[in-house]
């Protein structure tokens, strides 16, 4: 697959969730329970790479969330990597297009702050070991975003994984290896739209307990 590969179907640019091809469920990783996304249908290596969605969240440069974790740190009276893990959970790296800036979703706390957490891409999780990511980071430079795409087959109910990078915090395994070639990609120029007759999907919706 080729960065010209990438093809948008029919999502303009306020669309940020392709909830037709995927979903959010509840899944179990590391005996902890959270939210994963699935690919709704077989999406077969023809159609791929697939749009899943925008990583939302607000730009801050690096000296701003280093402030935002040392008053984490002062309000709940703990150790600064601690704090800086917290709010590090959703945080997203701007270093190839923005350096020196991060974008993030979460609010004062480290959770997902209510304007952004009906991004699907916050939702989905790293390839335990042994499982490969079919997802990967995409900079969108004409439309100034970064993206998630599905690049490979996938099958109906098939928990979709993106690795997050060398530089996240984890305190659980994944299998780096698999991730490490086909991390980041980046669209140079604006993607070929496909007429879809299903046309715009509708909002996310999130299962229970959210």
């Amino acid at each position: 697959m080729t960065q010209a590969d990438f093809f948008y179907r029919v999502f303009p640019p306020d669309v940020i969730s392709n909830t037709f091809d995927f979903d959010v469920r509840q899944v179990t990783h590391n005996s902890r329970s959270m939210f994963g996304v699935f690919a709704r249908r077989q999406i077969r290596d023809s159609e791929c790479a697939v749009f899943l969605g925008v990583y939302p969240g607000k730009r801050r440069s690096e000296k701003e969330q280093d402030e935002k974790a040392a008053r984490y740190a002062e309000r709940h009276g703990v150790e600064w990597n601690a704090a800086k893990r917290r709010m590090a959970a959703y945080v997203l790296s701007l270093k190839r297009p923005d350096p020196g800036y991060v974008l993030d979703p979460t609010d004062e706390e480290g959770g997902l702050a209510p304007e952004y957490a009906a991004g699907i891409v916050l939702y989905v999780n790293e390839n335990p070991p042994g499982a490969a990511p079919k997802a990967s980071f995409v900079w969108n430079a004409p439309r100034s975003r970064y993206e998630v795409w599905l690049r490979e087959a996938a099958a109906q109910d098939e928990e979709i994984y993106l690795y997050y990078g060398s530089r996240y915090f984890r305190d659980y395994p994944v299998d780096e290896e698999l991730g490490k070639d086909e991390y980041y990609y980046n669209i140079p120029a604006e993607s070929v739209f496909i007429e879809d007759p299903r046309g715009i999907p509708p909002a996310l919706q999130l299962p229970p307990g959210e």
